[in-house]
């Protein structure tokens, strides 16, 4: 009995302390992570959304399954022909979360699971970094509520998957520089500058390019900030200029560091794209997006809640960032977030003096003015901070009745803004405009002099005030989305209700990523790789066609007969291997040779090939075996027709019709008439001027290796012994001199090697691997083992695992100093 009274008032003590309240807080955060969690993980309709579904389910799947085999994925061979892995910036490669959960989880579990992880890790650091620059727990946790549960929740599972990866990490980042520049000791610094740098690499591995530009200027901005212009410690220019520079470089060091392993192959990949650099410019059928008006940038903010989530902040914390700037001021690193705001926003809008000074920096401008609205992907962090600095200011100023007056200025400047975007024909509902007044309403009870009529009112109403407005930021519009789901779980069957439960979406879900396809093409193509057959496919819609329908495969992933043709991730799933794909990243030699088979270029996420290349020999070389087309389809119909009389139909459901490619290449061949390659060089493939069976067209021609006059052979043999994604075999007995061709894209990274020699690669017809062989017998083996790769690795793992021993010392040495004390 005594053990238990003793234990009871241990706790209460604890309670009492700072700790107490702070487990409390994040107790009760977590309790709300858990609501919206819970409410996403059944009602889960969003698995089907088109960037969700098309690529990052069955692309983080192929790393889970990868990684569970203990395989680094270096090459995609299922898409695209083929297609680095490694290098893919979105491929979730070296992003931890993604990392640790799709090895060990079904794929559609694994994404909720990496959702609520990243979660908890933003709202965590929220709070603490709110609790480090004295917001106080309610101020904390405001601001960690506003953000956890405001356009960083919905980018997760509407619209923004790498920006809410990336914007994740931004309180991550800045609670590392906070507390790096806090400690006095060195451990503790360079424990504070690792989660600064883990934070950066994760920001690297989610979204390289605009995000991560962006990304890196915010946490440079807040490490100038807190070095030099609102230094926390009093010292001279020199010193703090000194403390600054060693904080900003020893963070960035760690974070390249630890993203090597992925940024170095990221940016040897991108160099062969069309979009190297990030310049969208020369990427076929790109079209930037024009910059924001001011207009727009407000409706973005304070459009209806429950519609444009993912950017909007709501009526409540936009009352909060206004109550911030007049109670606050200069406190709580008000400042700084006010003027990074209206910086980053700047950048989104029509060219400006600011926008010219800041496109000094190398790339940004390139990498900006593709979609400047993406800046509002990852700044939602900054009205979360000013959200908590509004609480905090107003419980600072609890109980003064002289400041309700100014309550009215952030009355007026959110009727200001009403005004000028009804004037604009972009009017704030009014649900945004009732929960503001709401919000204000609060904040005047807050300020009401409670003590006069009983002191102990003094600090609870006030406090309970705050409280209440913490439950409002969270409440809505959370609770009447869920409540709205649970009563209404689906409005039509099979439509794409965000938060539904339709039984139509989930067998689309389903059936897209399993690894099986019972009775379907699925199975029909998996038996004939059984049989031993080497082969790719093609599917067809009538995309390109004159005909139509016009939709990509990303757009009709709903649609049965598109899921039935094995595109978008279904390859992947089912290991089998497709020529198109759906991907922003394309390397650029596979981009124009789909161009010329075709006529013509198509938008630059897709690769799809048309009915005008039905009977190019391009499509032959490629080892088209099979022509997947859609059964919906008229096949009479001149495009369809193309594809039918390539060789006989071999399968046929309600969904598909296959056809065999009588005239498809091998996976490699023998050519004995090598020439040099030029912009000629694929059209005269493509018309049949030039045999694809006997000649090649190479680049760097040399008359060394292959001789003015070739000699002819009729006896070659050519046989593809072992086959993995990453390397693969091939036995040769060659009549005499001559190129190896494989039907295997040609990217950086890839060698060969002739009876165990390193032998150069040449780039052959535009894209493909050639392999200088003499007469005679020869194993030739080809690996991808690019020197990116291996540099990454060693570098990641030393840094890595310095990051890993610090922070073990670095809890070592608390655990024995709390001992002490």
């Amino acid at each position: 009995m005594q053990e238990s009274m003793s234990s009871e008032r241990t706790f209460r003590e604890k309670i009492r302390t700072g700790a107490g309240t702070d487990l409390i807080a994040l107790l009760v955060l977590f309790v709300g992570i858990g609501i919206v969690s819970a409410h996403r993980f059944y009602y889960d309709n969003w698995l089907a959304r088109h960037d969700m579904l098309a690529f990052f389910l069955p692309w983080h799947g192929l790393l889970g399954e990868r990684l569970a085999n203990f395989d680094v994925p270096g090459w995609n061979p299922n898409v695209f022909a083929g297609t680095p892995f490694l290098g893919d910036p979105e491929s979730g490669w070296l992003y931890f979360p993604a990392m640790i959960l799709f090895p060990f989880l079904q794929i559609t579990v694994a994404m909720k699971a990496m959702i609520l992880l990243q979660l908890v890790i933003g709202g965590t650091a929220t709070y603490s970094l709110g609790r480090v620059l004295g917001y106080g727990v309610l101020g904390a946790l405001m601001s960690a509520t506003a953000f956890t549960f405001g356009p960083f929740l919905m980018a997760q599972t509407d619209c923004c998957t790498v920006g809410a990866g990336l914007s994740g990490w931004l309180p991550v980042a800045f609670l590392g520089v906070e507390l790096g520049l806090r400690s006095r000791r060195w451990l503790s610094r360079v424990s504070a500058w690792s989660l600064t740098g883990l934070a950066i690499s994760q920001m690297l591995a989610v979204w390289l390019g605009q995000g991560a530009a962006i990304g890196l200027l915010m946490v440079a901005a807040w490490i100038a900030y807190r070095g030099l212009i609102d230094p926390l410690v009093a010292s001279n220019l020199k010193q703090r200029l000194l403390q600054t520079l060693i904080s900003g470089i020893s963070s960035l060091g760690i974070g390249l560091g630890i993203s090597a392993w992925g940024l170095l192959p990221r940016l040897a990949v991108n160099a062969e794209t069309s979009i190297q650099g990030g310049d969208y410019s020369n990427a076929p059928g790109a079209q930037d997006e024009s910059p924001m008006l001011v207009f727009q940038m407000f409706d973005y903010l304070l459009r209806d809640d429950r519609i444009g989530r993912e950017t909007a902040i709501g009526g409540i914390v936009a009352a909060l960032v206004v109550i911030a700037l007049v109670f606050g001021r200069q406190r709580y690193a008000i400042p700084f977030f006010i003027l990074l705001g209206i910086g980053l926003l700047a950048l989104a809008t029509p060219p400006n003096d600011f926008q010219q000074l800041m496109y000094l920096i190398p790339r940004l401008e390139v990498l900006q003015i593709h979609s400047p609205s993406r800046v509002f992907w990852i700044i939602s962090i900054i009205p979360a901070m000013l959200a908590g600095a509004g609480l905090k200011s107003l419980l600072d100023h609890r109980g003064n009745i002289m400041a309700l007056p100014f309550l009215l200025v952030p009355a007026a400047v959110l009727y200001v803004i009403r005004d000028y975007l009804a004037d604009h024909g972009q009017p704030i509902d009014a649900s945004v405009e009732r929960v503001a007044l709401i919000s204000l309403g609060l904040a005047a009870i807050m300020l009401i002099p409670w003590g006069v009529i009983i002191e102990s009112w003094r600090d609870a109403i006030p406090r309970l005030a705050g409280v209440a407005l913490i439950v409002l930021v969270f409440a809505w519009p959370n609770v009447p989305e869920i409540l709205d789901t649970v009563e209404n779980p689906r409005i039509q069957p099979g439509a794409l209700q965000l938060w539904g439960k339709d039984e139509i979406i989930q067998e689309t879900i389903d059936t897209t990523l399993a690894t099986s396809d019972p009775g379907g093409a699925g199975e029909f193509l998996q038996a004939r790789m059984q049989d031993g057959e080497q082969f790719r496919y093609i599917s067809y819609a009538g995309n390109g066609s004159e005909f139509g329908p016009n939709v990509s495969a990303p757009a009709g992933r709903l649609d049965p007969n598109n899921v039935g043709m094995l595109v978008n991730g279904r390859p992947m799933q089912l290991n089998l291997q497709q020529v198109s794909g759906y991907n922003p990243l394309q390397l650029l030699n596979f981009l124009k040779y789909v161009a010329v088979a075709n006529g013509r270029y198509q938008d630059y996420h897709h690769a799809d090939f048309f009915g005008a290349a039905a009977d190019s020999p391009l499509i032959d070389m490629l080892n088209v075996q099979y022509f997947i087309v859609d059964a919906s389809l008229d096949l009479a119909r001149a495009d369809v027709a193309a594809f039918s009389r390539q060789g006989p139909e071999v399968f046929r459901d309600d969904l598909v019709v296959i056809y065999r490619n009588d005239s498809a290449f091998a996976r490699a061949w023998m050519i004995h008439d090598v020439r040099p390659a030029d912009e000629l060089s694929l059209p005269r493939l493509n018309n049949g001027e030039v045999d694809a069976a006997t000649v090649a067209f190479v680049d760097d021609y040399s008359e060394q290796s292959f001789p003015v006059a070739p000699l002819a052979s009729s006896g070659d043999v050519v046989q593809m012994d072992t086959w993995e994604a990453d390397s693969f075999q091939v036995q040769v007995n060659a009549g005499s001199d001559g190129l190896l061709v494989l039907s295997e894209v040609q990217a950086a990274g890839w060698k060969a090697y002739v009876d165990g020699w390193e032998t150069d690669i040449v780039l052959t017809n535009g894209l493909f691997r050639g392999v200088p062989v003499s007469a005679g017998e020869h194993s030739v083996e080809l690996r991808y083992e690019p020197w990116q790769g291996t540099v990454g690795m060693w570098t990641t793992s030393v840094v890595g695992l310095g990051t890993v021993a610090v922070w073990c010392v670095m809890a070592l040495d608390w655990y024995r100093r709390r001992r002490i004390a």
